[in-house]
């Protein structure tokens, strides 16, 4: 595989040249801005100057949980779960067309639930590219497994879940939503979500062992402080550098209010996500709103150092898709890419 890219609507929104600022999520630097925390724009279809349904969209089932890595031939692998019109959900990907224009095609099978303890599906995955091996994080029967392939389509899988519930760090009954990604540092970091919070794991090697950081989760609904959140969900993980050259770890989650439509996504940052109790704060506003669509956040995917995708997943007419949103550095008209 090429390049390393970390790593979940279509219809046109309102571009906005604004930058978020971020308050200080641990001691040091105050407001250092980071593009990922503002102006983020859904990405019209290839096929609609005015917005479609999907980038992605599957003709028997659904597509979701997106994750997303760059191969050496510069076209994107586009990792989803498969959700298919007989019950069944695996792990699928697509390939993309041409590099950089966000068409994808060749639907394949990759992880179908197999070991005793993934039970009876797989999802969620999460894809990380590094010298030449492709590692995937996934979810199944609630806890999370991790498996590597070199080509990108059949993969081994460690034998044990990496990782199951525990209780005495205050996780529910079941693990969903894994994020992995590579730290300055050269270690790996998880991200994960657990009985409606946000946790964190870290590792000297994507198949473990991992080691929960800190007592407890990094980020709950009151991380918000509003009125109706109840849930935060599908983490996406990924490292940035801020204008004063220091490494910031920013996830992107699901935000469920009492109305229990996901219909937001807001960004969490910590300049020290190792310490004993990392301190994540949340951008000032959402990265993303909808008034219409549930959005559930899949994984970022850095262009360049002015553009990067958030892959999504999206309710359209009723059936879960793919899409994607920009950073204000990509928006273009037409082929946000290009």
């Amino acid at each position: 595989m090429g390049r390393y890219t970390p790593c979940a609507m279509l219809v046109v929104a309102a571009l906005s040249s604004s930058c978020g600022a971020l308050g200080a999520p641990a001691r040091g630097d105050r407001d250092l801005p980071s593009s990922l925390f503002g102006g983020y724009a859904s990405v019209a279809g290839p096929s609609s100057p005015t917005g479609s349904s999907a980038l992605a969209s599957a003709d028997d089932g659904q597509f979701d949980e997106p994750s997303v890595i760059v191969g050496g031939d510069r076209k994107r692998l586009l990792f989803v779960t498969h959700r298919t019109s007989d019950g069944r959900t695996r792990i699928a990907r697509l390939v993309e067309r041409m590099p950089d224009q966000l068409r994808f095609e060749g639907l394949q099978t990759v992880l179908e639930p197999m070991l005793p303890w993934e039970g009876a599906a797989v999802s969620a995955p999460s894809v990380l590219s590094l010298d030449g091996v492709v590692w995937l994080a996934y979810e199944a029967n609630g806890a999370i497994g991790v498996a590597r392939s070199t080509d990108g389509l059949r993969f081994e899988r460690e034998p044990e879940p990496v990782l199951r519930p525990d209780a005495s760090r205050g996780e529910g009954a079941t693990l969903s939503g894994p994020s992995i990604t590579r730290l300055p540092d050269g270690t790996f970091a998880l991200a994960y979500a657990s009985g409606a919070k946000l946790f964190l794991a870290r590792a000297q090697r994507p198949n473990g062992p991992w080691t929960r950081v800190g007592s407890g989760p990094i980020a709950t609904p009151r991380t918000l402080d509003d009125g109706g959140v109840e849930e935060l969900a599908d983490p996406a993980i990924i490292v940035d550098t801020t204008p004063a050259g220091r490494s910031l770890v920013v996830i992107a989650a699901t935000v469920r209010t009492d109305a229990r439509t996901p219909t937001a996504i807001y960004g969490f940052a910590s300049f020290d996500a190792t310490g004993d109790q990392p301190m994540f704060s949340r951008s000032e506003r959402p990265l993303y709103t909808e008034r219409s669509a549930s959005v559930f956040a899949g994984c970022f995917d850095r262009v360049d150092p002015r553009t990067t995708l958030l892959w999504i997943g999206r309710t359209d007419s009723g059936r879960r898709v793919v899409g994607a949103l920009i950073t204000p550095g990509g928006q273009r008209a037409g082929n946000p890419l290009q």
